[in-house]
C-alpha cells in the first residue's frame, strides 16, 4: 500500500468536500445488535491504523460497525475492509451494487472484479457533482488500484480544474504507478492552476521530497503551512523537509531568523526556530519561543513533542509525560509520540518501552519519508531493552537520544577516559625512558 503523508491529512477534506451524508444503516438488518453506525470519526481512525499497519486493530474496529446502504459509505467500509486484507467481506458489503454502471459505482466494481470497472468514468458529471468522485478516487487508491485511481482524478479534474482532491490523488496514483514522466506534467499543471492551494501545495511538496529535492519541497510545505496551519501532518511534513539536510537546515533558518526580526508577531518563523534551537540542545530558549504559542499550535502534535522533550531534558519528567499522553487520544497518532514515551519510560516501565518502540517502528516504516538511519537505532534500542529486561539490569544502556544533555556529557566523559587510557601509558612509557637514559649517564 503506497500512501504519502498527504494522505492522511487530506482524508478530512475528501470527507468534508464530497462524502454524502450517512445513513442509519441497511434495511432488515438486527437493530438491537451491538454494531454502530458509520461516523466519519470513526472512518478516520481506522484509516489512521491500516496507515499505521494495524490492520488487526483496523479490523476489529470494522467488526463493530454496521453496513450502511448508501452507496458511497457502502464502498468505503468496503474499501478499508479491502485495505485491511479481507477482500471476501468486501466483495459482500458491495454486492449489491454488483452490474452497476454508475459512475458513482467505481469502487463497487473494482472490488468486485467486474470486466471493465472504470465503465463510464465521470460520465456526464460536471463541477462539483464530479468533483464529488475524487472521494471514490482516493478509495481506489486505498485498494491499491492507482491506475484506475489516477485515470478517474485526472479526467474529474480536467472537467473542474478547481477540484483540488482529484489533483492530490491523480499526482501520488501516477506516482505509485511509477509514471515518473506524467507526474512531473501534473506537478507543473497542479501548481499553475492552483498555485496556493496548501492541499496541491503539500501533494506536490512530497512528490519532490520522493525524488529528494528537499529544499525546494520545504519552500513549497512553508507556503502550505501558512496558509492553512491546523492542517493535520504539515508541519511533520514541512520540519521533516527542512531539518534533515544540514545545508539546508541552515538557509531555512537563517529565512525563518530574517521573517520573524521583519515580523516579531511571525507564529510560524518562531515555532521553526523554536524547533532548531530543541536540535541545538538549547532547550530553555527553544521552550521561551514556543511556549507563548500553545494557544496557536496546541492542535500539533509536534508542538507538544517539542515542549515535551524540551521539559523532560531541562528535568520535568513528569510534565514530559503528562504532555505525550495527553496526544495518544487522537485517531492517528504522530509514531515520535510512541518513541518520546519510551525514551522516557525505558528504566521505569520497560515492557512499555519495548512496546511503543515496536509500535514506532511498524508505523514508520511504510511512510515514504521515513528516516531509515533512525529506525534502524531504535531496533537497537528495542533489543538493549529486551537484553536490559532479561537480565534485571537497573540503567539499560543503549542508544538513547535523550536527555541529550546527560547523554553528551557521558560521551565526553567516555571519550576523556578513552584518552587518558591512551595518554597515561604513553606517559609511563616516556618517564621509564627518561629514568633509563638519567642511569645511562651516571
Amino acid at each position: 500500500m503506497a500512501v504519502t503523508l498527504t494522505a492522511l491529512g487530506a482524508a478530512a477534506v475528501l470527507a468534508d468536500e464530497g462524502r454524502p451524508a450517512q445513513d442509519e444503516g441497511r434495511p432488515g438488518q438486527d437493530e438491537g445488535s451491538a454494531a454502530a453506525a458509520l461516523s466519519p470519526e470513526q472512518l478516520d481512525r481506522i484509516r489512521g491504523m491500516l496507515l499505521g499497519q494495524r490492520k488487526a486493530d483496523a479490523r476489529a474496529e470494522l467488526e463493530r460497525l454496521r453496513v450502511p446502504s448508501d452507496p458511497w459509505l457502502m464502498q468505503q467500509l468496503a474499501a478499508l475492509w479491502a485495505w485491511a486484507g479481507d477482500t471476501q467481506r468486501a466483495r459482500s458489503i458491495v454486492a449489491p451494487l454488483a452490474g452497476s454502471k454508475a459512475p458513482e459505482h467505481i469502487v463497487a466494481r473494482a472490488i468486485l472484479g467486474e470486466p471493465d470497472p472504470y465503465g463510464p468514468g465521470p460520465g456526464e458529471l460536471q463541477g462539483d457533482a464530479a468533483c464529488q468522485l475524487a472521494t471514490l478516487a482516493s478509495y481506489l487508491y486505498d485498494i491499491s488500484e492507482p491506475e484506475l485511481a489516477a485515470r478517474l482524478a485526472h479526467d474529474v479534474r480536467t472537467r473542474t480544474e478547481g477540484c483540488r482532491q482529484a489533483w492530490m490523488i491523480e499526482l501520488n496514483a501516477l506516482s505509485s504507478a511509477h509514471r515518473t514522466d506524467e507526474v512531473h506534467a501534473a506537478m507543473d499543471q497542479a501548481l499553475a492552476a492552483l498555485p496556493d492551494d496548501p492541499i496541491v501545495l503539500r501533494a506536490v511538496a512530497n512528490q519532490l521530497r520522493a525524488e529528494r529535492r528537499t529544499l525546494e519541497a520545504s519552500a513549497l510545505l512553508e507556503r502550505a503551512v501558512r496558509a492553512d496551519p491546523e492542517a493535520q501532518g504539515v508541519l511533520r511534513e514541512w520540519l521533516s523537509a527542512s531539518l534533515h539536510d544540514p545545508d539546508e537546515r541552515e538557509e531555512v533558518t537563517a529565512r525563518m531568523e530574517a521573517a520573524l526580526a521583519k515580523d516579531p508577531n511571525d507564529a510560524i518563523a518562531r515555532f521553526f526556530l523554536g524547533v532548531t534551537h530543541h536540535y541545538t540542545n538549547d532547550f530553555e530558549l527553544s521552550n521561551e519561543l514556543l511556549a507563548p504559542l500553545e494557544a496557536s499550535f496546541g492542535h500539533e502534535e509536534r508542538f507538544h513533542i517539542y515542549r515535551a522533550m524540551n521539559d523532560f531534558n531541562l528535568g520535568d519528567r513528569d510534565a514530559a509525560l503528562a504532555r505525550l499522553r495527553s496526544q495518544l487520544t487522537r485517531p492517528y497518532v504522530d509514531p515520535d509520540v510512541f518513541y518520546c514515551i519510551a525514551e522516557i519510560q525505558r528504566d521505569a516501565n520497560r515492557p512499555e518501552a519495548i512496546a511503543l518502540l515496536g509500535r514506532y517502528v511498524r508505523e514508520s516504516e511504510s511512510s515514504p519519508v521515513a528516516n531509515h538511519e533512525k529506525l534502524e537505532r531504535v531496533r537497537s534500542m528495542i533489543a538493549a531493552l529486551q537484553e536490559c529486561e532479561a537480565e534485571g539490569t537497573a540503567v539499560c544502556d543503549g542508544p538513547w537520544e535523550h536527555p541529550r544533555r546527560a547523554m553528551m556529557r557521558k560521551q565526553v566523559i567516555h571519550y576523556a577516559l578513552i584518552g587518558l587510557a591512551v595518554l597515561l601509558p604513553l606517559a609511563a612509557l616516556g618517564w621509564w625512558m627518561w629514568r633509563r637514559r638519567r642511569r645511562g649517564r651516571a
